[in-house]
């Protein structure tokens, strides 16, 4: 019995895997299927300028790095309610990304694949953020590798967001109005 039961978590983990993606391959196919306006709707506010103040505070490499504190970070960030709405907005934002192809291919395709390495880096924080969620609860207090995470998330979600925007005003400027309205 004992020699099967690693054969079984392995078996476990495998379906484990499979399942999410069959689950991430259906929440792609669905979003694409949706209409422009719709997906705009779908988009969730977040505190941009505080997004852009940690962002910044990531990716600045100036004179006087990490100026924010942990506290600051958490609550510029949203806390989990933030993560989970930047990793929503994500998803939107890429399929927003593709629509775009079809007046602008050439321009569209480099922002796309950008965005979508940026939603890589994203969508890998908010994974080891959402398993460091315990730690946090228990200890009170974020540990340097939740803390870059968090802010590794928000600089991922501004050049997104930035990307997304800039390639709208450049392909189709009619669009970009209701866009920035809604991110």
């Amino acid at each position: 019995m004992f020699g099967f039961l690693p054969l079984i978590l392995l078996g476990l983990f495998a379906a484990g895997l499979i399942a999410a993606a069959v689950s991430s391959q259906f929440h792609t196919v669905k979003l694409t299927e949706q209409s422009w306006k719709t997906l705009v709707g779908k988009l969730q506010k977040l505190d941009n300028h505080a997004l852009m103040l940690v962002a910044q505070d990531f990716l600045d490499s100036g004179d006087r790095p990490f100026m924010l504190q942990p506290a600051e970070i958490w609550n510029f960030v949203g806390g989990y309610d933030g993560i989970q709405k930047m990793r929503d907005n994500a998803a939107i934002m890429l399929t927003l990304a593709a629509f775009i192809q079809e007046w602008n291919f050439d321009a569209g395709a480099i922002v796309g694949e950008r965005m979508r390495r940026d939603a890589v880096l994203l969508r890998q924080s908010v994974r080891r953020l959402a398993l460091s969620r315990f730690r946090v609860t228990v200890f009170g207090r974020l540990s340097p590798s939740t803390l870059y995470d968090l802010q590794q998330a928000a600089a991922s979600y501004y050049v997104m967001r930035d990307r997304l925007l800039s390639l709208y005003k450049m392909s189709l400027s009619g669009l970009y109005p209701a866009l920035a309205e809604a991110l």
